[in-house]
């Protein structure tokens, strides 16, 4: 989940060049339901109930304006500063997970979770000072980690206690997902010939996306079942450090030094 979670990024920084933010979650959003068939066929529909098909579109809807959220992003910052912040996912979903789930915290975990903060801390010092400013910036992405946070913390409670099968939540999901953005698409307004265009210049890029995102999330609900969502996350979120590396100097970023040991 992690490697893919990285490639990913990459990829979606290079569509987002030319796409906007919302026309990208649009089509990719399209692609994910067409590549996620064989989820529709597998899954098993007799055991979804009311209440459980009401969750899962629920934190879908939540993880939708989340994703959302991370594009707008990845679009207007430079990919290894906004990104790093998504490595602040494991400490809310530690914090989550221990107040909502009855995970455990140890001295260990507590003691990494400061250095999560030191990180994002780390990523917004200029020489000696703390541009409190700079990290204001980044309302996208700390709007998506409380949408993210809220989806792992559901999808652990649907693949662990609930014990729900993987392809029926890939199913409702990327259905969901959908659906959501159909339905805001007028609130958006996204002129469909502006959709069209984008789709005709990066339609080979959102094939490749598509399957490496869902990739990642299915590999990530497989290993929501069976390990606490702090730990998965964390694994999850290394795919940062990755990310933040390659794409600096892929798109020739500055500061790379200071902000791969930020994400580390």
């Amino acid at each position: 989940s992690a490697l893919c979670s990285a490639a990913s990024a990459l990829t979606q920084k290079k569509a987002l060049q030319k796409l906007e933010a919302f026309d990208f979650c649009l089509l990719i959003s399209v692609f994910n339901v067409i590549f996620s068939l064989p989820f529709f066929i597998k899954a098993p529909w007799d055991n979804l109930t009311f209440s459980l098909a009401l969750l899962i579109i629920g934190k879908s809807f939540l993880n939708a304006l989340g994703f959302w959220s991370v594009m707008k992003g990845i679009k207007t910052l430079e990919l290894s500063r906004g990104l790093p912040l998504l490595a602040l996912t494991p400490l809310f979903v530690a914090l989550g997970g221990f107040i909502f789930l009855g995970e455990s915290l140890s001295l260990l975990d507590l003691s990494g979770l400061c250095l999560i903060v030191l990180g994002a801390l780390l990523l917004e010092f200029k020489e000696t000072r703390f541009e409190w400013k700079g990290f204001s910036k980044h309302g996208a992405i700390l709007m998506a980690l409380f949408f993210m946070t809220l989806n792992t913390l559901v999808d652990r409670y649907i693949m662990g206690p609930l014990k729900v099968a993987p392809p029926l939540v890939m199913a409702l999901t990327q259905g969901s997902f959908l659906i959501f953005f159909v339905f805001v698409w007028p609130f958006a307004k996204s002129p469909a010939k502006q959709i069209a265009s984008g789709f005709k210049s990066c339609w080979p890029w959102l094939i490749v996306i598509a399957l490496l995102t869902l990739s990642y999330r299915y590999t990530n609900l497989l290993a929501l079942a069976l390990a606490p969502a702090a730990l998965v996350i964390a694994v999850k979120r290394s795919s940062v450090f990755f990310a933040t590396a390659l794409g600096g100097k892929i798109f020739k970023e500055g500061h790379l030094w200071k902000r791969s040991i930020a994400a580390v």
